[in-house]
């Protein structure tokens, strides 16, 4: 005879759990729930085949305890990092296990939100094919969304699975469920894998207008492959189609000229940034000014920066109010600086209220005989009334 201290002690209720310590009272809620949701999954309403899967939460519609406590289990479980619980609980098991049952009932939004983050974190550990089941059994509710298909399209694209992701996509498409950024995530997987002429081919044939987002993906991968013509005529198409480029798509082009050897392609996009409403940042300014100092240095390039290169780098220090930038900058060209040159950092320096400092620069300006324009008195006049 087998002693009760011996024999297997039944884990604690969820009225129980409050005694427990800390630490081990969720556990013990989540096994409490789910004690209850395997109870109730095996009572099978008339004219339903029992089992598991998507019927083991969703059994009954008409009983909304009983959908809440399976929902709020799984949430938990995923929210734990459980994700072979929640899929047992979910579609029978991980992938090595019995396909999903099927069911008639949609499951309550909660659950498809929490069936998405399944998707995410299954996907985030490359098991793409459990992802996939989760999606199915979505569908076969009648409840995937937008997102359920592009976290595993975007999985799909990160594993370097393409054909995979191209069979997602179509499904969504064909079920109405794809958006910008299911193609987005394709594109990003064809430019990631190489693929630049599929990119631009889906680009071109995709049913939605593509966004901001979307081209900026096409040409990262275009400056990463050196197809310069191609980036600056996909950014002119662009700009046709009323996508306005943003920051992001100025300084991905920057960047890759400077790194090029391209300075006059990238101060010219530096200069266009203001017409679209994109304010360079000190990041971008400080990029084409280490370029500048390298390409003096290495004559192979052939490259000489003239006044206007400067002068809109130290306008753009200005701009951003790194005005000690902007001095040093002035102080170490290897040019002339100009009316324009001056002009630009003294607007900075009253808009700072750095009168020493402006004082200095028109004291500097007059010494080298650099004649002075109406901008220039301008802002010397407000040198006299402080």
């Amino acid at each position: 005879m087998v002693s009760p201290s011996s024999s297997q002690t039944p884990p604690p209720t969820a009225a129980a759990a409050h005694r427990l310590p800390r630490h081990h009272r969720l556990s013990a809620v989540v096994a409490a729930s789910t004690r209850r949701a395997d109870c109730r999954s095996r009572i099978t309403p008339p004219g339903r085949r029992g089992g598991g899967g998507v019927g083991s939460i969703w059994v009954n519609p008409s009983a909304p305890p009983r959908r809440g406590v399976a929902s709020r289990t799984l949430r938990r479980l995923v929210e734990l990092d459980n994700l072979d619980a929640a899929l047992r609980l979910l579609v029978g098991g991980p992938s090595s296990s019995s396909t999903p049952a099927t069911s008639d009932s949609a499951p309550e939004p909660p659950a498809v939100i929490t069936c998405n983050i399944l998707i995410k974190k299954l996907c985030a550990r490359r098991r793409l094919a459990d992802a996939e089941r989760v999606l199915e059994a979505l569908k076969t509710s009648g409840a995937a969304d937008a997102v359920s298909h592009n976290t595993l399209v975007a999985g799909y694209c990160r594993d370097g699975s393409l054909w995979d992701a191209e069979r997602v996509l179509e499904a969504a498409r064909a079920s109405g469920a794809a958006n910008v950024v299911t193609y987005t995530a394709l594109i990003d997987g064809y430019c990631r894998s190489g693929r630049l002429t599929d990119a631009l081919r889906l680009i071109a044939s995709m049913p939605v207008a593509p966004d901001t987002y979307t081209y900026n993906t096409v040409l990262k991968g275009l400056c990463f492959a050196k197809q310069w013509e191609e980036a600056e005529e996909l950014m002119r198409e662009m700009i046709r189609n009323n996508c306005h480029p943003n920051e992001v798509t100025f300084a991905t082009q920057i960047r890759a000229f400077c790194q090029n050897g391209l300075l006059d392609r990238a101060v010219e996009l530096l200069e266009q940034m203001p017409k679209y409403g994109c304010m360079p940042d000190v990041v971008i300014y400080r990029l084409v000014n280490r370029a500048i100092e390298v390409y003096e240095q290495m004559p192979k390039y052939g490259i000489t920066p003239d006044i206007f290169t400067y002068n809109a780098l130290i306008n753009g220090y200005s701009e951003q109010g790194c005005l000690d930038d902007a001095l040093k900058f002035l102080s170490t060209m290897p040019c002339e600086p100009d009316t324009i040159s001056y002009n630009s950092i003294l607007k900075g320096l009253c808009r700072a209220e750095r009168w020493k400092d402006a004082e200095k620069l028109v004291t500097e300006m007059l010494r080298k005989n650099c004649t002075p324009n109406e901008v220039t008195f301008k802002y010397a006049n407000q040198l006299f009334i402080k």
